[in-house]
């Protein structure tokens, strides 16, 4: 079979053997040759991760829209509670009260007996500050709270799917275009995913990625007001950006880090610009759109990888596809499905 891509055809004539062509007997079969199929296997699925929500000396309130269930660790059940009751419950030093019951050992972890389920942390004040209004303390999935002995810290720990976090990852607004906010989903997941295959970002405090100083995640009260990044998410389910070279025995498909920046002053940053070491996919791009009077100045503006502004530029003036804008800031990679 041909080895270059494209249309080709091959022609055949039955032949009695020996004898004479059979009449009637000539054929022609088409031949397409398209691009390799990447024949590598995929994830073995969506991946749950663990999102650090905060960490508190305070007594945390926990309640839920549904059932669920209280269990110390992954093995013990202690109680079950009906919807909308709440509870209570205090660490100090590794030991926990609970409805005002002592419990030796943690984590403790608030279950939902339903994935239609929402966790509400009532004791939480997550307020917008463009709206006070609201409060962001419901979230999908399970709700932990975890003392780390080796920081002396409590942590309050949400653990869901990974889609499901990144429809409450709020770093896009209704009525954007739809290339931008998929560019945007995509750049998130792969950031996420790579943190969650190599063992998290913050391995000692337990948990895969920050609420507030990674990806700014408010949970379900944003994904429940922001349908068009939340679609965003959903047309673009499990597909990251990966580059061959980045491949382990931890990472086998070469998922990548993907940071991303509000703006620049005209050009992204590669990488060792700004820290130490380099990596092939974060060089420096023109990023005309992208220009913001403070890019230099803002509080964590590092300029590597997409810009936000510059990629929003793209997919409103030049009608560019969320595969383009990626392609654009992310040097020689690869977009594909990987679960």
């Amino acid at each position: 079979a041909p080895t270059m891509e494209g249309l080709y055809s091959e022609s055949f004539q039955l032949v009695a053997e020996g004898l004479t062509w059979i009449p009637g007997g000539h054929f022609t079969i088409p031949i397409q040759v398209g691009n390799p199929v990447n024949t590598q296997s995929k994830l073995p699925g969506e991946p749950v991760i663990r999102v650090g929500l905060f960490s508190t000396s305070d007594p945390v309130v926990v309640t839920s829209n549904q059932n669920y269930e209280i269990w110390q660790g992954a093995n013990k059940r202690l109680a079950s509670k009906q919807s909308y009751a709440t509870s209570t419950t205090t660490s100090a030093n590794g030991t926990y009260n609970v409805n005002g019951t002592s419990v030796l050992s943690g984590p403790i972890r608030f279950v939902p007996t339903s994935t239609s389920g929402i966790m509400e942390i009532a004791s939480f004040k997550n307020h917008p500050a463009w709206n006070t209004a609201l409060n962001d303390n419901t979230f999908r999935g399970i709700i932990e709270i975890n003392y780390v002995a080796a920081t002396s810290q409590t942590w309050v720990i949400n653990e869901l799917p990974l889609e499901a976090y990144l429809r409450g990852v709020a770093e896009s607004s209704n009525g954007s275009p739809a290339e931008y906010l998929q560019a945007l989903a995509v750049a998130e997941r792969s950031y996420t995913l790579w943190h969650y295959l190599n063992g998290g970002k913050y391995k000692i405090e337990g948990f895969t990625v920050n609420a507030t100083t990674d990806q700014v995640y408010r949970g379900y009260g944003f994904e429940a007001r922001s349908v068009d990044p939340e679609a965003a998410v959903k047309s673009t389910t499990g597909v990251v950006v990966t580059v061959k070279s980045a491949a382990s025995a931890k990472n086998p498909r070469g998922v990548v880090f993907t940071p991303y920046s509000s703006g620049t002053d005209g050009r992204t940053r590669s990488w060792s610009e700004v820290w130490s070491g380099s990596y092939s996919w974060l060089i420096s791009v023109n990023d005309p759109y992208g220009i913001i009077g403070n890019a230099r100045t803002l509080s964590g503006n590092h300029m590597v990888g997409m810009s936000a502004k510059g990629a929003l530029g793209y997919a409103a003036n030049e009608q560019r596809t969320f595969h383009w804008i990626l392609e654009h800031y992310y040097t020689g990679i690869t977009i594909e499905k990987v679960y």
